[in-house]
């Protein structure tokens, strides 16, 4: 099969292994809603699964609404890219919303966002057409004004743009989601990780897919994660590759993997966040060590 066909593939399968292990698991926490969200799932018009979850979902607890949280998250981008970056995790926290709040609520605000990212993130994988709340191929338009200059989509934008020689993606909010595929180790949102995630058995299914290994360059931005005892060995196994080297970009350390055949590069490193301190000449040799 071609490189898209195995996405297609992918999401197909995907979707299915999402509703089965959700379902199991609210199930197993005797979650009383569980009915309502097969309906959610099993909608096809996606004004519908938002009311649903609007009306049945959003106000719940944030513990509870974890329980929703898709181990089977795909990703953003051009599925067709030759890069894949691969986050550490879903960067945002949830937060319910007040009943009194509720009908105030409108599809396009963040308070949105986890059903958007997360839950339905492979419906729209499977529509022929972007969605009408949400794209996944440019999510929220790209980068907004008050993303801040350490923003990670800042900082795979400039590597993006270093990466070809165009400055000009620069000077755009999404041109970057074009040449890469964007996914995320840790599918729970950021308050959740607690710094020690061990990788999810079925996230760790959906990583061995062949897909993953149909990409010519490979950023992993999560070494922290990496060096957890029971996440080790993981790298090698996803993307068929060896272990190079441990060397360094400034102060950056970076773990580098080949294929046999030299076809696939992978480079493990620290996220590419504000926090973790990249400075531009950093993210420049890091686009080096891809080739």
């Amino acid at each position: 099969m071609n490189k898209i066909d195995t996405f297609n593939e992918l999401v197909k399968w995907s979707i299915q292994k999402q509703l089965c292990t959700t379902i199991q698991r609210l199930t197993e926490q005797k979650i009383k809603e569980t009915p309502v969200f097969k309906k959610l799932f099993k909608s096809d018009n996606e004004d519908e699964k938002f009311k649903i979850w609007k009306d049945n979902f959003i106000s719940l607890d944030s513990n509870s609404q974890k329980l929703f949280a898709n181990p089977l998250f795909i990703g953003y981008g051009n599925p067709k890219a030759d890069l894949l970056i691969v986050g550490k995790e879903k960067g945002f926290d949830i937060k319910p919303v007040k009943n009194e709040d509720i009908d105030a609520l409108k599809y396009d605000w963040l308070e949105f966002q986890f059903l958007k990212e997360s839950i339905l993130n492979n419906f729209y994988w499977t529509q022929k057409t972007e969605g009408k709340n949400f794209s996944v191929r440019k999510p929220y338009g790209g980068i907004q004004d008050d993303f801040r200059g350490g923003h990670t989509w800042r900082l795979y934008r400039k590597l993006i743009s270093s990466m070809l020689h165009e400055p000009m993606i620069l000077e755009s909010r999404n041109e970057f989601f074009n040449h890469c595929f964007i996914t995320e180790f840790n599918y729970l949102p950021s308050q959740y990780s607690l710094g020690n995630a061990v990788i999810d058995p079925v996230r760790k299914e959906f990583f061995m897919n062949d897909y993953f290994k149909t990409f010519s360059k490979v950023l992993l931005t999560y070494r922290a994660y990496d060096a957890i005892k029971k996440n080790q060995g993981l790298t090698e196994k996803i993307y068929d590759v060896q272990f190079v080297e441990t060397a360094k970009v400034g102060k950056q350390t970076y773990l580098k993997f080949k294929s046999r055949d030299n076809k696939r590069t992978v480079i493990l490193t620290n996220q590419l966040s504000g926090s973790a301190g990249w400075s531009e000449e950093e993210l420049k040799e890091l686009n080096l060590l891809l080739y």
